[in-house]
Formats: structure tokens, C-alpha cells, sequence
């Protein structure tokens, strides 16, 4: 463990040593002025980079949703509603993507590699133990045989 935490203390040191310039998505400062960026990261990129709002382009971008095959089928008019917000939806079933969570990490990465303009992602989840009397917070849908939890990352 004492190994561990040094070799983290060298590559942060490292990090920092070596750091030549921030970079959002793997362009720098330079490289984003005049491109289109996800709206909701205009004011980390203006604060962070110290550009101007108007010197890039912020656009709604996409919006990821990622669920178990049988509730991707009752998403529609989410997706309907978040594409009335301008976002461009995707949704990813389980059974593309893997069930774990390192596969579910590698999708995203690659969905992200695909599109720079990835703005949010939705992970939904089923919990079996509906049936017994305990209400999770969370839940946006009940049915007879699970509960559905929505878990949204920025």
C-alpha cells in the first residue's frame, strides 16, 4: 500500500512537472477557439482555458442512454422529449455495450471517440427487490417486478 501512494505522489508530481497546457477532449486552448464545444462545459472551458464564450461555439451536443434491453423499450418519449431539447439521442442497450462496468466504460469511450459532442450520460438500472415494502430513492418508474433507477453523470 506504502508503494502504492508513493508511485501516486511521483505521477502526480510528474503530472504537474510536465504539464505543458490544459487540453478538453484532447484539444488545447488554441485548438478550441473557434470550434464547436457541448453547452453544458461553456463555463468550465471559459474559466479554465480563459476564453471567451463568443472566441468558441457552444451547441447542445448528444445525450447517451444506456439500459438493460428491456427497458430500452420504454424510453421513447424521453428520448422524444430530450431530442424536443435539441439534444441528439442514443441509446445503448446492454447487451451492445456488456454488463459490467469496465465494458460499459470502454462503450462510453468509444461512443465519446465517435462524438466529441457528448454532452450527457444516462445510466438506467433495474432493481429486482420490488417487492418487498422498501421505497429507494431514485426511482422514477415502479411496475410489479423491479423498480427502475436512473443514475445521471455530468
Amino acid at each position: 500500500m506504502f508503494r502504492i501512494k508513493k508511485l501516486s505522489i511521483l505521477i502526480i508530481i510528474l503530472n504537474i512537472v510536465f504539464a505543458n497546457e490544459l487540453v478538453f477532449r484532447g484539444k488545447s486552448k488554441e485548438r478550441l477557439i473557434g470550434t464547436s464545444v457541448p453547452l453544458a462545459f461553456t463555463k468550465m472551458i471559459s474559466q479554465n482555458y480563459n476564453i471567451l464564450p463568443s472566441q468558441f461555439n457552444p451547441q447542445r451536443g448528444s445525450f447517451l442512454i444506456i439500459s438493460p434491453d428491456g427497458v430500452s423499450n420504454y424510453l421513447g418519449e424521453f428520448v422524444t422529449f430530450k431530442k424536443s431539447q435539441g439534444f441528439d439521442v442514443s441509446v445503448l442497450k446492454l447487451s451492445e455495450t456488456g454488463e459490467s462496468a469496465e465494458l460499459i466504460k470502454v462503450a462510453i469511450s468509444e461512443f465519446l471517440a465517435n462524438d466529441p459532442m457528448l454532452e450527457y450520460i444516462l445510466l438506467v438500472a433495474v432493481n429486482e427487490r420490488c417487492c418487498n415494502e422498501n421505497h429507494y430513492v431514485g426511482t422514477f418508474e415502479s411496475c410489479h417486478h423491479a423498480q427502475i433507477w436512473i443514475d445521471l453523470k455530468y
